[in-house]
């Protein structure tokens, strides 16, 4: 369990740009699915992505080797400076990629679909903060 890297990409608007943040240790549970269509089916998979996390006074970080990420909401992530120690997630424009794959430099969402497997856009986020393993749990497609 948690034995999945993933790298998550946060869009600054302002900047048209992406940050990336590496994960190292996530869930990752495909969430197999078809839906009827005129043609037949259509596959539907999309993924679980559980993140644990701590939690000391309020404040929310992951620990990624010796490097401590924190998190941030996402409208108080998008009014920051300095964009490089945090992270957020945000739906529909946020993405994560299977791996380490925070040296990429120029990211684009639809380039990274094109060249790389398991790329998954962040579909719905929820904070399980009174759980005992604190965690987010992201669905994404």
């Amino acid at each position: 369990m948690f034995d999945t890297c993933i790298t998550l990409f946060n869009y600054d608007a302002s900047e048209d740009t992406y940050y990336g943040t590496l994960i190292d240790y996530t869930e990752f549970q495909p969430i197999y699915k078809t839906e009827p269509n005129v043609m037949g089916t259509e596959n539907k998979t999309s993924c679980l992505v559980i993140i644990p996390y701590t939690s000391k006074k309020g404040v929310i970080y992951i620990t990624s080797g010796d490097t401590k990420q924190y998190y941030v909401p996402p409208k108080e992530w998008e009014k920051r400076s300095n964009k490089v120690d945090c992270f957020t997630f945000q739906t529909d424009t946020d993405f994560i990629i299977k791996g380490n794959k925070n040296d990429l430099t120029d990211v684009n969402l639809n380039d990274m679909k094109n060249n790389f497997d398991n790329v998954f856009v962040i579909n719905q986020v929820k904070d399980f903060d009174k759980w005992f393993i604190q965690h987010f749990e992201l669905t994404v497609n």
